[in-house]
């Protein structure tokens, strides 16, 4: 789920037929899990957790969303609470929560005697709601008083600045598909610009209304909790299964903590690729040039720019080949460069109970290599300024091949 000021490419689309949704058939598949088999973190390993890609209640809407269980405390409490159903998202950084989520008491993050909000936009839309701390639980660690956001479109008002050109508002569980929003990208905090200065659209202080634009130090900043784990804190490996080209109901896979620490999260035989400043590398498709193209595990396709591709019906914003093509593009650094084969299905043609749909594709002015890329990968993810094997911080390294 990139943030908007990163990037502008088009993605989870708000109704289901803009979500690969459709009334065609399928592979016969196995019943997805309940929703309590989403609280259990992986039982071999404490430094894991598992995730879920299915659909539920809130997110009937939406495919392709990977989901996790984790829990929240108050700090230096035994006050705690486990939250399901919070996506995990490699294209942002920090822990997002809605407030109906939330039944254990947490204090706000003050700002100059100001209680602090945040206003997040994502290409999708924006969230907006105060800024508190709490413990949070991955696997078997804790961070400690972590900023989080709570997302809550009542809290004081939400200011022109970030509802104009925000998007739709995704401050409900229905609209954000989600109980939240797991950001373990490629940063520690989100907007390491707001420490300086007061930007339009980011960080407020609300002991008024409406609330003001502020700047806000790196430490009271939302902030990618995996960054603040006792150790394993220099990224994350997501590991996804292959999975049925026609679509499935669920899949399960896990995500560990830390990156060259175990011989589960050591790089080997991946590919690695050194991002740039912003978090980006270079993907090559079809003669066209991306710059600023990313790996999205909360995006819910594969996204870019291809004119010779039909569109959909139903499915308005995705592909819709007659039949299912398999593409190639070239993703690249300074000093790697490597094919990535990848396939395009036809959205209108799954059916809307697989929330596993591995051939989604859509239209993007960025290339963004959603959940589909993860099916059959494990996918590295570093943190910037932290050690991590295989170069430099921020990196993330995969398998090009399947």
């Amino acid at each position: 789920m990139r943030e908007i000021k990163r990037c502008a490419v088009i993605f989870f689309m708000g109704l289901l037929t803009a979500c690969g949704g459709g009334s065609g058939s399928g592979a016969s598949v196995a019943t997805p899990p309940d929703s309590a088999s989403l609280s259990t973190s992986a039982s071999v390993d404490l430094n894991a957790m598992k995730i879920t890609v299915e659909k539920w209640s809130s997110n009937a809407n939406y495919p392709n969303q990977g989901f996790v269980s984790l829990e929240i405390c108050q700090p230096q409490s035994n006050n705690c609470q486990t939250i399901d159903h919070v996506l995990v998202d490699t294209g942002s950084y920090g822990l997002r929560l809605h407030t109906n989520a939330i039944s254990i008491p947490l204090a706000q993050t003050q700002i100059n005697n100001s209680p602090l909000a945040e206003c997040t936009h994502f290409i999708s839309g924006y969230t907006w709601g105060g800024v508190f701390t709490a413990d949070i639980k991955l696997g078997g660690q804790t961070a400690a008083a972590v900023p989080i956001q709570v997302i809550d479109g009542n809290y004081a008002q939400v200011p022109n600045s970030c509802a104009i050109g925000g998007g739709n508002a995704m401050n409900t569980q229905n609209a954000l598909g989600a109980n939240g929003i797991l950001g373990v990208g490629s940063f520690q905090q989100d907007c390491a610009s707001c420490a300086t200065r007061a930007l339009t659209a980011h960080y407020y202080a609300c002991s008024s209304t409406p609330c003001v634009p502020t700047a806000v130090p790196l430490a009271s900043q939302v902030t990618n909790p995996v960054a603040m784990l006792p150790s394993n804190d220099n990224g994350v490996v997501i590991t996804l299964p292959a999975v049925d080209a026609k679509g499935q109901v669920s899949a399960s896979g896990t995500m560990v903590f830390g990156i060259g620490t175990t011989d589960k999260n050591t790089i080997t035989s991946e590919t690695v690729f050194k991002l740039d400043d912003n978090g980006y590398f270079t993907t090559t498709y079809a003669g066209r040039v991306y710059t600023q193209s990313f790996i999205d595990s909360g995006s819910n396709g594969i996204f870019f720019s291809d004119n010779t591709l039909a569109r959909c019906t139903l499915s308005r914003g995705f592909y819709c080949p007659s039949t299912e093509l398999t593409k190639t593009a070239t993703l690249s650094t300074d000093t790697v460069s490597a094919l990535v084969t990848f396939k395009v299905g036809n959205a209108d043609s799954v059916s809307d109970t697989f929330a596993v749909q591995p051939n989604l594709a859509g239209l993007g002015s960025s290339f963004d290599w959603g959940l589909p890329f993860f099916y059959g990968r494990k996918v590295f993810v570093s943190i910037s300024g932290k050690s991590v094997q295989g170069g430099t911080t921020p990196i993330v390294a995969f398998k090009t091949t399947d």
